[in-house]
């Protein structure tokens, strides 16, 4: 889903006037993911979030910039 989302162009993502930038996803399992990247203080901010009607499940996220993972 991030992926997806990080491909796209920052201006389709732009909501609400603010200097965030956010984009959503779902998968075919019923979960549903939001990820937001804005600055904060001079550093970037990367927020991620996954919602899934049950409790207790591990994700794995990975955060890739220019081919590398951050």
């Amino acid at each position: 889903m991030a992926l997806l989302a990080l491909s796209l162009p920052a201006s389709a993502l732009a909501r609400g006037g603010g200097d965030d930038v956010r984009a959503t996803g779902s998968c075919g399992r019923g979960a549903s993911a939001e990820l937001r990247v804005r600055e904060h203080h001079g550093a970037i901010e990367v927020e991620y979030r996954v919602r899934r009607g049950r409790s207790g499940e591990r994700w794995s996220v990975s955060l890739v910039h220019e081919r590398r993972v951050a």
